[in-house]
């Protein structure tokens, strides 16, 4: 999923900047076209990158921290339905030894 809307920006984009040369460039060749597509897409490449690389950069120093905090919630969850399905054990044998 990620990698199928990253590859629909950059085709966006390049799309986009082929379309604005050539609206530009009034009658350039092909070649020209893509050349100036690339070279408009270089920059916005470059900064993508830089956004990729932090915004991972910072989800590596936070994930382990969530899962810390995710793991001692499901323990504490753990033992509170510990001690509840003992108490209901201990209900039900108490009732069991008052009906006998």
């Amino acid at each position: 999923m990620k990698c199928n809307l990253s590859l629909l920006i950059i085709g966006l984009i390049v799309s986009i900047a082929s379309v604005a040369s050539a609206a530009s460039g009034g009658d350039q060749g092909t070649s020209d076209i893509f050349a100036n597509a690339a070279n408009a897409f270089i920059p916005l490449g470059l900064f993508l990158a830089l956004v990729f690389f932090f915004l991972r950069r910072q989800l590596k120093f936070l994930q382990p921290k969530l899962q810390q905090q995710y793991m001692e919630r499901q323990i504490q969850h753990t033992q509170r339905v510990e001690e509840l399905l003992e108490r209901i054990a201990k209900a039900l044998e108490k009732n069991d030894h008052n009906v006998a």
